[in-house]
């Protein structure tokens, strides 16, 4: 068996005492190793946990981790570099909302290895120390509405630092029926709840009997179990209870319920980003926490471990430029299909960072890397060049990085940024400066009814946003500062007429409040295109554009509509207009046998719904020249049978136009002369009207007598004095 090596999770200080590994195969034994030393062995329970370090940390010890089985034994993971013990602590980011009757508690940017203590008055209700800059702890007695906890950090080398947190509020009633996350399969070794109340109990159902209790910190956590089974019916709920030895939930949320799927039912995971030449660091998603996860190299398997969460960074070996790469999990001893990715053929190379402006308290960095499209392997270090963050992979060029301990006013970092497994760059020094009151965030407008977020524009990064809806609290994000919009997501969307406003925290500091902003009704649905239908040919060259508004008769209907139309090969718009209407009459001629693109956005008080997409259409051919074809009918006839001599006659000729157009007036000329030369007069000499296309006529001449001997008849057919046809006949 090829074993990946796990993640040993920074940042660690002189202080820890413990070290979180993660991505190892549960059941192996977990080696935590310090300056290329040995220092500890653990058997592990699960595919993430936290274990002692077994010796005693110096600043700039580097700690690596390792995992075996047997006679196999993982490479090494991304080393960590010791902090020394912090001079001077920063306010801990308080991430769980606190209930009343809650009983957890989760705070990031503690210093590692520190002690985080709560008190409620003068009785310490629980602690824990600081590991990967996290502290959560169980605590009783609980809060009640309106009160508040004292926090207090003390580090290995007494430095301390203490804050309050906000005051508890009610939970809401009724409570939030949790989310279990499928689909479960069988041999699942974890489960994932999701929307649940900071602090709640959330309880375990295995067809229909209580098998587990937990007591969630945060909205969204997995937990180990016993394996599932096929057709195993789970089922989840969460709520309170005020008294610890109370033996039923007081307050209860209606239950959630999944069935158990058979193995055959497991899905690929997915890559996430494209790997380039060099990279030794691969993120999965959509993975099952604890499902062994193979992945190969062009067919053949580089190696495997447990997934540690639903998504997570695998560390790898060097991959080549075009490598095949797939991976897929394993439960059951069966294997699921392969999600497949192919390694870029260009290197990724930074050319400049930025990070959000920098301020004391803030646990949590803004980094946006610039440079060439790919993957980059990021973390963030103090003055003295040890780790303040974890390792994390940044595929969108941009992310928010937790460091431990929260930054310190006067204190400088560094971004470390490696591009396809090359050599080691660093940005910076980047300065921090003090913190008051952090200054209202901005509400970007407009907030519209029936969304499940909003953005916002706060100044400090790393500070914490509270979202606040009719003055009740919705949500919690943390700001990204000045280098993007923040944005707070929620499960229950907004309606008309309802109040937002946010607020920021920042070392334990609340400032005040943003503009109130009301709730918009939703833009209007994007139209739906409707005539001329995609890719239609033979189109009129002043078609009538038609389309459907989706909200026609709800509350967010358009009220007006913006149509744009241009030829498809590039250039300006050829038509843009507004209409009141679901249609709109070309206002241009267009031109035939020509591709022309056209799209529509629907129109309301609040907003645009934005343009649909193009339609493509090519208009019809262009008709035949508009022209006249006027020509003699011959042969020339006579009123009487066999043209008579002597006697009065008539002679008949027809005229025809078999073009498309009327001819201009025409002359018509008979003349009649001797066969061997000699003229005699011309019998006709007569102007005729126009003749429409596909009309012919017959001309008739004035009586004449003819002589005796053979005469030629000739008839020309003049039109403006120029001849355009002739007959003639011998008789």
């Amino acid at each position: 068996m090829k074993l990946l090596a796990p993640e040993a999770v920074g940042p660690l200080s002189r202080c820890s005492t413990k070290v979180q590994i993660r991505g190892n195969i549960a059941g192996a034994n977990v080696i935590v190793v310090v300056n290329g030393v040995k220092a500890a062995t653990h058997v592990s329970k699960a595919a993430d946990g936290v274990y002692a370090i077994g010796a005693t940390l110096n600043a700039n010890d580097v700690v690596t981790a390792r995992q075996s089985m047997g006679s196999d034994t993982s490479g090494d993971s991304l080393p960590i570099t010791v902090q020394d013990a912090p001079v001077q602590m920063s306010a801990v980011t308080l991430q769980s909302k606190l209930y009343g009757c809650a009983r957890r508690l989760w705070a990031t940017g503690g210093a590692p290895g520190a002690v985080l203590q709560g008190k409620i008055g003068n009785q310490v209700v629980g602690s824990a120390e600081v590991v990967s800059g996290v502290a959560a702890f169980t605590y009783d007695p609980t809060l009640q509405v309106g009160a508040g906890m004292s926090l207090k950090q003390t580090s290995c080398n007494n430095s301390t630092q203490s804050q309050t947190t906000p005051k508890a509020v009610a939970q809401p009633s009724p409570l939030p029926t949790p989310v279990i996350e499928g689909p479960l399969i069988e041999c699942q070794t974890t489960l994932t709840v999701s929307k649940v109340l900071d602090g709640a109990f959330v309880e375990f159902y295995r067809n229909g009997v209580l098998e587990k209790t937990w007591t969630f910190a945060g909205s969204r956590e997995w937990r180990a179990i016993a394996e599932l089974k096929k057709n195993d019916v789970i089922e989840v709920r969460q709520g309170f209870k005020c008294k610890k030895e109370s033996p039923a939930l007081e307050a209860a949320s209606s239950k959630a319920s999944l069935t158990v799927q058979g193995v055959a039912a497991l899905w690929a995971p997915q890559f996430v980003g494209v790997p380039c030449p060099g990279t030794t660091y691969l993120t999965l998603s959509q993975l099952i926490p604890g499902a062994r996860v193979v992945i190969a190299l062009d067919g053949t398997e580089i190696g495997q471990t447990d997934a540690a969460n639903n998504s997570f960074t695998f560390n790898v070996t060097p991959l080549p430029a075009g490598g095949k790469l797939t991976a897929h999990m394993r439960l059951c001893k069966k294997d699921g299909p392969d999600g497949k990715r192919t390694v870029s053929t260009g290197t990724t190379a930074p050319q400049d960072v930025k990070v959000s402006d920098l301020f004391a308290c803030a646990g949590h960095v803004f980094v946006k890397v610039f440079g060439s499209s790919g993957n980059y392997l990021v973390f963030i270090s103090n003055k003295a060049g040890q780790q303040i963050s974890a390792y994390h992979n940044l595929v969108g060029f941009e992310r928010l990085i937790p460091v431990s301990p929260s930054l310190v006013a006067g204190e400088e970092i560094s971004v470390n940024v490696q591009g396809c497994g090359g050599g080691w760059q660093k940005f910076g020094p980047f300065a921090v400066v003090s913190a008051s009151a952090p200054p209202p965030p901005e509400v970007i407008e407009p907030v519209e009814a029936g969304s499940k977020y909003v953005n916002l524009n706060c100044a400090h990064a790393g500070a914490l946003i509270d979202l606040f809806v009719n003055n009740q609290w919705r949500g919690s994000t943390i700001a990204l500062g000045n280098l993007a919009l923040s944005t707070v997501a929620f499960t229950k969307a907004l309606k008309t007429g309802e109040s937002v406003f946010a607020t920021l925290t920042l070392c334990g500091k609340t400032g005040e409040p943003s503009k109130s902003i009301k709730v918009k009704k939703a833009r209007p649905a994007r139209p739906v295109l409707i005539d001329p239908v995609d890719n239609a040919t033979g189109v009129a060259v002043q078609p009538l554009f038609k389309w459907q508004d989706p909200s026609a008769g709800l509350e967010n209907a358009a009220t007006s509509y913006h149509l744009v139309a241009r030829r498809d090969n590039g250039g300006g718009n050829l038509i843009d207009a507004t209409s009141n209407s679901t249609q709109l009459a070309c206002p241009v001629v267009l031109e035939h046998e020509t591709n022309y693109l056209w799209k529509v956005e629907s129109i309301n008080s609040t907003a645009s719904s934005g343009f649909a997409n193009w339609f493509a259409f090519r208009t019809v051919k262009a008709p035949a020249p508009q022209v006249a074809d006027l020509h003699l009918d011959p042969p020339i006839s006579s009123s009487s049978p066999g043209f008579p001599r002597n006697t009065p006659i008539e002679l008949h000729i027809g005229v025809s136009n078999d073009g498309n157009a009327p001819s201009d007036d025409f002359q018509v000329v008979f003349s009649m002369s001797y066969q061997n030369g000699g003229g005699l007069i011309d019998v006709v000499d007569a102007t005729f009207p126009s003749l429409d296309g596909g009309q012919s006529t017959t001309i008739v001449s004035v009586p004449v007598t003819l002589p005796a001997v053979d005469v030629v008849i000739d008839v020309y057919l003049n039109v403006n004095g120029t001849e355009i046809d002739h007959a003639f006949r011998i008789i």
